[in-house]
Formats: structure tokens, sequence, C-alpha cells
């Protein structure tokens, strides 16, 4: 019961959207809180079903080849 959960990291998924700040002001304010030198990393993410036909075309691109 007392064991301590201790983030040492924080993946933080941005679109570079509306809510880009506010999901980076959040796991700001998150590593603050734990007290220890939290780092936090950003990975770009895309919203597959925009982008169907790029992704496609090349799934379809490389198979064709093999």
């Amino acid at each position: 019961m007392g064991d301590v959960l201790t983030i040492n990291k924080i993946l933080a998924a941005i679109d570079l959207g509306a809510d880009t700040e506010k999901i980076l002001a959040y796991a700001e304010w998150l590593s603050k809180t734990r007290g220890v030198d939290t780092q936090i990393d950003m990975l770009y993410v895309i919203d597959y079903a925009l982008t169907p036909g790029i992704s496609c075309s090349l799934y379809r691109g490389r198979k064709e080849t093999e």
C-alpha cells in the first residue's frame, strides 16, 4: 500500500490540432507534480480516416514489388 508510482517519461500524442497546447500543458503539469526530473516526449499522430489514400497506396506499392 505504501508504493509510490514513479514517472520518468511522459508520452504526449499530438496532432498539431486545437488541443495540442492543452495536451502539452497537461503533460508539463503532470511532470512538475511528480517532483522529479520527468522527460516529456511528443509523438506526432495522424488520423488514418483522413489519410487512407496515402497509407494504402504505400502499402499496396510494397506488396506489388515483393
